[in-house]
Formats: structure tokens, sequence, C-alpha cells
């Protein structure tokens, strides 16, 4: 199976790495093509090694763009998150063969005024061309629900998460010793781990925020930030020496880990974070805001606070500070099996597959088989 990816750019984020680790997994049945609308992307490398051909082109380029993608000859066409859907709306109809055409989409909508003002022209444009693609994959149940009442066609409509490689985030005793020594933590200090770029929809002054209000109720609180612009962060002087910004960083299974716990503050967007299956796989518990399926992640109700509310946040992260050693241990190993069960990367591409491949039916949310977002599984907490 030949399947063409086109994607915005390479840049580090969920989607991309999301794609990475889908194209590891398959590279012995699918031949992959990654067709970048940018340049110097910094996960270009770390694609090509899983396998893919990976090509960069300008937007400028659209010529070009359809000369890679005939050359390549496609069974299946993928446009990766918005700019990518319409890419491959526009460039369909000059390949030969009529490839089959998936969208994917790994952005949740809240509410649409949070976005660019040129993001929300795209996800307009892209309702609006919804009828052209065969299938439309999204990777989490209230993402679905969110684009249908915008008009994307319910009829095409697939979820399937991102996976999660579980023989890489997995809990390394050694590892947590080493890293915590490196990073200057005591045994006793409780660790708290957000990964993230820094951008407003991941709220990094909720967590900090949090944090602060958290420390000061339980002086063991500490936290670790990582991603693109943590290491630029202004932290309050009462905790300064308690958090460590580490900026973007490669050792992302040790650092989880050395941590006691996640925390997830996104504020919008986020429609399945990857980072949570993460932390879960290596039996870390998680404190999550109410974005996408981060509930139907973590799993308890107790766990979600609602986006841009740090006393929410502090509260938990004050109340998973305290719990006994023993009831993190077993939250973390049933962690572990649920993210076995939901999000292990060879059973996600599988499902992946047998998109591509046009065998995975379409319908309705209602139809699909796990909870929506707004079950009673997982209730949201009261403002």
């Amino acid at each position: 199976m030949r399947v063409a990816n086109v994607i915005p750019g390479l840049g580090v984020g969920g989607a991309e790495v999301a794609l990475a680790n889908l194209i590891a997994a398959t590279r012995g049945s699918t031949q992959h093509l990654v067709l970048s609308l940018g340049q110097n992307g910094a996960l270009a490398d770390r694609l090509r090694d899983a396998g893919a051909n990976v090509v960069e082109v300008p937007q400028s380029r659209p010529d070009k763009a359809i000369r890679v993608l005939r050359a390549f000859v496609p069974d299946v066409l993928v446009g990766q998150m918005y700019q990518g859907c319409v890419a491959t709306a526009m460039f369909r109809p000059f390949l030969r063969g009529r490839p089959l055409l998936v969208w994917s989409i790994h952005h949740s909508i809240d509410n649409i005024a949070d976005e660019k003002p040129v993001t929300r022209a795209t996800i307009r444009l892209s309702s609006m061309l919804s009828s052209r693609p065969e299938k439309i994959h999204y990777v989490s149940h209230r993402s679905a629900l969110q684009h249908e009442n915008l008009g994307f066609p319910s009829s095409k409509t697939i979820v399937i998460p991102n996976g999660c490689d579980l023989a890489l985030f997995r809990f390394d005793s050694s590892a947590r010793l080493r890293m915590r020594a490196a990073l200057g933590f005591n045994a006793d200090d409780f660790v708290f781990g957000h990964i993230g770029r820094v951008r407003p929809m991941k709220d990094h002054d909720s967590l900090i925020a949090a944090l602060t209000l958290a420390y000061e109720k339980n002086p063991k609180v500490a936290a670790v930030l990582c991603g693109l612009g943590t290491e630029t962060l202004n932290v309050p002087s009462l905790i300064r020496d308690r958090v460590r910004l580490l900026g973007v960083r490669s050792d992302i299974p040790e650092i989880i880990s050395a941590c006691d716990a996640g925390v997830l503050s996104s504020a919008f967007g986020e429609a399945l974070p990857n980072v949570l299956a993460e932390f879960q796989g290596c039996e870390r518990i998680c404190t999550t805001t109410d974005v996408g399926d981060a509930a139907i992640m973590v799993g308890n109700p107790d766990r979600v606070v609602q986006p841009r509310n740090p006393i929410q946040l502090a509260d938990d992260i004050l109340n998973i500070s305290l719990m006994r050693e023993d009831e993190l241990l077993a939250h973390g190993r049933a962690a572990r099996m649920a993210v076995l069960d939901k999000y292990e990367i060879n059973s996600i591409s599988e499902r992946m597959r047998g998109l591509w491949s046009g065998s995975a039916p379409a319908g309705t949310t209602a139809q699909m088989s796990e909870a929506s977002p707004n079950s009673a599984h997982c209730p949201r907490r009261a403002p």
C-alpha cells in the first residue's frame, strides 16, 4: 500500500509526532510519502528514520507538490490537519488513478473564537470542501462531534485515536534515579511533569499559577516543564527553585519516569493529548483540563478540571501530591493497562491500515464503540 501524507509542516507537535509513530509502526507493510508544505522541519529526519520518503515543498509551489505526488502514485492520499486537508482536496484531481482521499483531523474546537483568524478561515474552507474525502478521520470523539456541528458530514466520520509506543513509554526505575539526581530533586519531592511547547493553547500561565498555589500548601510540590520555549518562561520567585525549565528534550521517557505525576493545562485545541498516554504508559497518574478526549483518557472525573481555572488545577495537584504511595502505584498500574487496552501503537496501526484500505466503516459518532466525552462515564466538573 502506498500512502501519501500531505502536512502543513514538520515542527515538533502532537500530530507530527503521531504521524512519525504511525509510519514507524507500519513500515513493513506500507510505503509512506510525507509531503510537507513547509521547509526545514525539525521532525524531517525522524520521519525518514521511521521509513518515510520526506519531501519539503514551499506552499508557493503547488505545481512541484503535484509533480511529487504524481511520481509517487499513491493508493491513498491523506490530508493531515486543516491545511493538509484543503491541499489534498485541490491536488487529487491532478493525480492518476484517483487515490482514496482521507482527511486526518487532530484538533478540537470548543470555541472557534479561540483560534487565530487564519485558522478560523481554514476551518471554514475545510467545512466547505468536506464532501470531497471518502473518509474523515478524527483522533477524538469530541473533535468529531464538534466538526459535524460545523458542517463536516457525519457519514464520513471515523474515530481512531493516536497510538502510543508502550515499549518506549514504560517506567524505568534506574532512569528515575539518574534523572532526579541530574535535575537536583530530593527523594521526597513530589514532581509533576508537563510537556508542551509554549503557545496560548497550552496555557502555561495557568499551570504556573496552579503550581504556585499548590506549593503554598505543600512545599514538596515541584515540577519539570519541557517543550519549545519553556526555558524562557517567567516563574515566580516563590517556586523558582522548585521548577525545572528544560526546553526541547529528546529523553522524554526518562523524564517522565523521574516524575511522580503528569499534568495537562491546555485551554483549548487539544483533541487527544499524546502526552497523557505517554505519562500513563509510564504508570504516572495525571490531572488534566477538560479538553478533547482527555477525560476519557484519564478515566476519572476527579482528575478532570475546567480549562483556564488555576484554582481547580491547584486543588488537584495538591490532592495528588498528598496521596499515599500505595494509592499512586495502584493508579499508575491501572493507567498503563488502560493505555495498553485503547492506545497501543500496533493495535492502532492495524486500525489505520483498515482505514487506508477502505475496509473500516464510516458512520456517525453515536455509532462509535467508545464512550462520548459528554457521557456519564466522565462528567465534567462544575466551574
